[in-house]
């Protein structure tokens, strides 16, 4: 491969006694001493980063890889809830780069959410049913989307007069009245969800209840949905901490914490 000329042009000119020669599969190379001597090398696989997509996927992959990480020397396994995602240290004991990781995105309905928080859009009455129907499908009971659904919002202008809205009087100087099923009553002010936090593949059927405040501009007429304070993140932390039990119980001579590595 190499000539006895060119090494003892290496070895004269104090080249890098370090050589990878194109032919040689990847990982392989060699160094050249003081004398002129070739020693091939064949330098350590990259660490494994396995990803997974269930969560019964990321537990049998911990069962069948952790004993493959240290022949005849017995791992210590770590998973880490939380931060949106799974890890798991196949050996923490070793060097901590071998691993398997499973990704937690969020459930469109739960991301939903988390952007009325942050823009709080104001919506009309049909893009709002719309919302609670669609995007909100199985998060929101029926009754209160035909109650939405019923309001009936009028104006006349006969002088100032007052609209109750849950206990709260507003003076208008054009009339409003909002009917439910054509009679008077008060418009909704607070609902409760119950929201996937993490999409099915994750977590099918794990839901929180998260609690909702429904602000209503009547001059519009508007609807603005607004989770309440810390709900979100209850909700989350309390479904990291479920995943957190499941994995305990599949895996249980492993070391399993909600937070991250």
């Amino acid at each position: 491969m190499f000539t006895k000329e060119s090494l003892e042009l290496i070895r004269k000119n104090f080249m890098p006694r370090i050589l990878v020669p194109s032919s040689e599969r990847a990982g392989v190379y060699f160094t050249v001493d003081g004398d002129g001597k070739l020693y091939k090398h064949a330098s350590e696989p990259a660490p494994r980063d396995y990803k997974t997509f269930t969560l019964d996927d990321f537990i049998r992959g911990c069962t069948e890889l952790r004993a493959e990480v240290r022949e005849g020397c017995e791992s210590k396994l770590l998973v880490a809830c939380g931060c949106e995602r799974v890890t798991g240290l196949l050996d923490e004991r070793d060097r901590r780069q071998e691993r398997i990781t499973l990704p937690l995105p969020h459930a469109s309905e739960y991301a939903l959410l988390r952007n009325l928080r942050s823009s709080r859009t104001p919506l009309d009455q049909k893009r709002f049913i719309s919302m609670l129907r669609i995007e909100l499908s199985g998060c929101v009971d029926r009754t209160l989307i035909g109650a939405f659904r019923r309001l009936k919002f009028s104006q006349s202008d006969s002088g100032e007069s007052v609209v109750e809205n849950a206990r709260e009087a507003l003076s208008r100087s054009v009339k409003k009245e909002a009917a439910a099923g054509g009679e008077g009553g008060e418009i909704a002010e607070e609902c409760t969800l119950h929201v996937c936090i993490y999409r099915d593949l994750v977590a099918a059927g794990w839901t929180q209840p998260i609690r909702c405040a429904i602000e209503t501009d009547l001059d519009g007429p508007t609807f603005t949905m607004i989770p309440m304070a810390g709900e979100l993140e209850t909700a989350q932390r309390l479904t990291d901490e479920k995943i957190r039990e499941r994995l305990a119980v599949a895996l249980p001579t492993a070391t399993v914490i909600c937070g991250a590595i």
